[in-house]
């Protein structure tokens, strides 16, 4: 039996009296802990109020699922996926898997864990590219090359379509190589208007 049930000295009806003031009031998480009182002091031999209760309870976590799945929208939109995943967690663990947003709730909940580690794996990446720009600008190819490519490491399992900093990490780490690989074409165009070809071809193949 309910300890509030002992204490209050309530009866199932009570609580299930409550439990529809809450109901029609949009209150349900209250709604639903008012029914599962009931439920607790509801006899199992009594099994049409037990049907009744049990549906109301249905009913309570079907429009939980569901508040909980637009409000996610809304973090989702402000881009606080940590939030929205919270969020949608509840609502699968409150959605009936024969409910008919049960796949919208799952299919939001693996978009904003995507997003969730994208972010972080933002965060992560940012700090690199940024020494790579360092490097760059002072001219020590190579050592943005590295910075680049580990940046590039982390953001790998996004496509640059969908993350803007690997795109910007790609295109960075080509202007590298591309600083890199002048010197030797101009040296090699030299050696082959002079004729030394074994030095051009030793410079294109560096």
């Amino acid at each position: 039996m309910s300890i509030f049930a002992t204490m209050l000295g309530l009866s199932a009806g009570e609580y299930l009296k409550q439990g529809d003031i809450y109901f029609n009031e949009g209150r349900f998480g209250e709604a639903k802990i008012e029914y599962e009182k009931a439920e607790e002091l509801t006899p199992e031999t009594d099994k049409d109020k037990m049907e009744i209760i049990e549906k109301k309870v249905a009913e309570c976590k079907k429009n939980l699922a569901l508040s909980h799945l637009e409000m996610s929208k809304n973090y989702q939109q402000a881009g606080n996926f940590e939030k929205a995943v919270e969020l949608l967690e509840v609502a699968l663990e409150l959605s009936d898997k024969s409910a008919a947003n049960y796949e919208e709730i799952h299919r939001e909940l693996d978009h904003s864990r995507i997003k969730m580690f994208q972010k972080m794996s933002d965060s992560q990446a940012e700090p690199l590219i940024k020494r790579g720009d360092e490097f760059f600008n002072e001219g020590s190819y190579n050592e943005a090359m590295v910075e680049y490519r580990e940046a590039l490491k982390i953001l790998k399992y996004y496509q640059e379509s969908e993350d803007e900093l690997k795109k910007t990490a790609h295109a960075k780490l080509n202007e590298c190589e591309t600083k890199i690989v002048a010197p030797y074409i101009e040296r090699a165009k030299n050696f082959i208007e002079t004729e030394m070809y074994e030095e051009a071809l030793t410079e294109l193949n560096e």
